[in-house]
């Protein structure tokens, strides 16, 4: 430990983790009894690499009533979830582009924090250990499974080092490597690993707070986006309409609706620029988050609408569908 470090930011072992193969075993194995378990793991996670917690939330949940912990862990996973969504509403002014994945599978709209510095540099932060994690994977027995990730980690690290005060870059960067991910993994040239589908979160994540913590990248972002949609020939725009319907099946009944007003808020020729722009940039950046990391759910939700047929392509075609709307 550095001298005037705190010491909640030191990682939990000092040097070489002697649980670090234990961990990673155990890891996928807390994760595959159900949503409710990622709040333990990534308390864990953040202990043990000595990212910053949010200490709020976490002496609320430190006071659930010890009645309530006796009744299994079902239970609490579903108060623990209830807390932290209370938490974000409570504690965060509400940002429009801030939608989360909750216990329940759907999709709600939380929270978004009014995103300073420090907060900038924890999403860089949060992508940087994600690969400091790859790292260790890539060095271990089990390397050349993921060896289509090599380029696009080493690019992170470039881009992190080169413009750690420059969001937009970081932000393009982030969903590029975020759309190569998805492609391998569509192509099977990566493996479904928790790391793999850590690493792509961590990116989507950081991307949205970099849009939150820059106007000027939410206004490049969002200028992007309509041009794009008026440049965009007509099955482009059918998908996409398509897509609004898919996540508003994934969605609960309030952020369902918002989906719905704004694709029609977005292909409706008689609203004002403005407020179509605002829609269009709603609507492309939440599907943008959604898909990639649930986007084979939404994919199926379009299908039973009968909206397009099922298979790998389709999946592959429309996650790049929506991040060429937002980055290229």
């Amino acid at each position: 430990m550095s001298a005037g470090e705190a010491l909640d930011r030191c990682p939990l072992w000092e040097g070489e983790n002697p649980l670090a193969d234990l961990w990673a075993q155990t890891r996928p194995q807390i994760l595959a009894q159900g949503d409710g378990w990622r709040f333990w793991v990534d308390w864990y996670d953040n202990a043990l690499l000595g990212r910053p917690q949010d200490y709020e939330l976490l002496t609320k949940i430190a006071l659930i009533d010890s009645a309530d912990w006796g009744k299994g862990a079902d239970h609490v996973n579903a108060l623990i979830a209830e807390i932290r969504l209370n938490h974000i509403a409570e504690s965060r002014p509400l940002g429009e582009d801030a939608i989360e994945q909750g216990p329940d599978g759907l999709w709600h709209r939380v929270g978004r924090s009014d995103i300073d510095r420090d907060i900038l540099q924890d999403a860089m932060d949060s992508v940087s250990d994600e690969i400091r994690r790859l790292r260790g994977k890539l060095l271990g027995p089990q390397g050349n499974m993921f060896t289509a990730l090599v380029g696009d980690v080493d690019l992170l690290d470039e881009r992190l080092a080169r413009y750690p005060d420059r969001p937009l870059r970081l932000h393009d960067t982030f969903l590029r490597v975020q759309a190569n991910i998805l492609y391998n993994l569509d192509q099977n040239e990566l493996p479904d690993d928790v790391l793999v589908r850590d690493l792509n979160s961590a990116l989507g994540t950081a991307a949205m707070d970099m849009r939150n913590a820059c106007p000027k990248t939410k206004s490049v972002v969002e200028a992007r986006i309509s041009a794009r949609f008026d440049e965009g020939d007509g099955r482009a725009r059918a998908d996409l309409a398509q897509l609004a319907d898919g996540a508003a099946e994934r969605s609960d009944s309030e952020l369902g609706h918002e989906f719905k007003a704004d694709k029609e808020t977005a292909f409706d020729p008689n609203v004002p620029e403005h407020e179509k722009k605002a829609a269009l940039y709603r609507l492309t950046t939440r599907l943008s988050l959604m898909l990639t990391r649930d986007a084979k759910n939404i994919i199926d939700a379009v299908v039973l609408l009968g909206g397009i047929g099922a298979g790998v392509t389709t999946f592959g075609y429309m996650v790049s569908l929506i991040l060429r709307f937002v980055i290229f």
